[in-house]
């Protein structure tokens, strides 16, 4: 499929193509700025290349349908993501790994390099990214894993990365692991590592950037406008069942034939309430080493929070400022 394929009234930057097609005799990433050229050119990008689980690359979902490119990042609402990818794109899934896997750019054919001229020369296309107090975040991943709130996998995602025996599981022991095992395991990787490390170079390219705390909201409102009517309803069911964040609600409000793969992760619990009390959970010593190794995550949440427009000023608006509070260095 190309991009004229999808929307033939996109303009030229929006046939720039997938999967390398070209466009007037031009490979699609020619068309990239040279801003963007010097960014995928530089050292940091290249070596963050170079390893595919520090750049998560992979957790890009590109619907096609939709003409949507979503960042979707471990502990900020992948899970119900991957949901409503699923009811935007009115697909049905064949199996578990097709599941999670149908809409990531291999599976769309969609090379890195394509990736970058859509997200900065395709307008036609709607970008979207959610993003989370990195300490709320790290908290959220530690109560999950660590704690084994997900009894399935928690060890896989604490006790091995980490290397730690149960009685050796502590704040303090995960937090000074983190430079050392942190970026290998999405959990606990930056969100700035995310999605080919560009959350930070591309930020101003995502036309939707919702905070955790407005997640149901921020995207009812990215993917109006690109789905049905009825699709927009299941999405907004899904939402309503799924506000406390406890992923074992999806298989209400689904039409039948997806019925067979929403439970896969049943037991997943994204605790969205891993904010509460975060000064109270987290020493000096914690709060120290994760301002360290989530330094750019501090510094775009910092960056994101001063960009909100007025009309945030409510509650949710005043939440999102007391957590970016709890994130900046004292």
């Amino acid at each position: 499929m190309t991009l004229s394929s999808v929307d033939q009234n996109a303009g030229p930057a929006a046939n720039s193509g997938i999967a390398g097609q070209n466009v007037a005799g031009r490979p699609a990433w020619e068309w990239l700025t040279p801003a963007a050229e010097r960014i995928i050119n530089s050292r940091a990008w290249q070596d963050a290349l170079r390893n595919d689980r520090s750049r998560w690359f992979n957790r890009v979902k590109v619907l096609k349908k939709s003409r949507m490119l979503i960042c979707a990042v471990e502990k900020n609402g992948l899970s119900i993501i991957q949901r409503l990818a699923w009811l935007a794109e009115d697909k049905s899934p064949s199996n578990m790994v097709d599941y999670w896997n149908r809409f990531t750019p291999a599976r769309q054919k969609l090379p890195f390099r394509d990736f970058l001229a859509l997200m900065y020369n395709d307008s036609s296309w709607r970008k979207v990214i959610v993003y989370r107090n990195p300490l709320e975040r790290f908290l959220s991943a530690y109560r999950s894993k660590c704690l084994l709130g997900d009894a399935h996998d928690g060890r896989t995602h604490c006790h091995k990365v980490f290397r730690l025996e149960d009685e050796n599981v502590s704040l303090v022991n995960v937090a000074y692991r983190l430079r050392t095992f942190g970026r290998h395991n999405p959990h606990w990787a930056p969100q700035s590592d995310f999605c080919g490390n560009t959350t930070v170079p591309l930020w101003e390219h995502y036309t939707h950037r919702i905070p955790f705390l407005n997640l149901t909201q921020g995207l009812l409102g990215a993917f109006k406008g690109r789905v049905s009517d009825s699709a927009l309803a299941a999405m907004s069911a899904a939402l309503r069942h799924n506000h406390s964040l406890l992923v074992d609600s999806l298989t209400k409000n689904i039409p039948p034939s997806h019925l067979k793969y929403t439970n896969l992760d049943s037991s997943h619990v994204t605790n969205a309430g891993a904010g509460d009390g975060i000064n109270r959970s987290l020493t000096p010593e914690v709060m120290r080493l994760l301002r360290k190794f989530y330094a750019r995550d501090n510094a775009l949440l910092s960056s994101a929070v001063g960009r909100q427009p007025r009309s945030s000023g409510g509650a949710e608006g005043r939440a999102v400022r007391v957590v970016a509070a709890a994130a900046a260095p004292t």
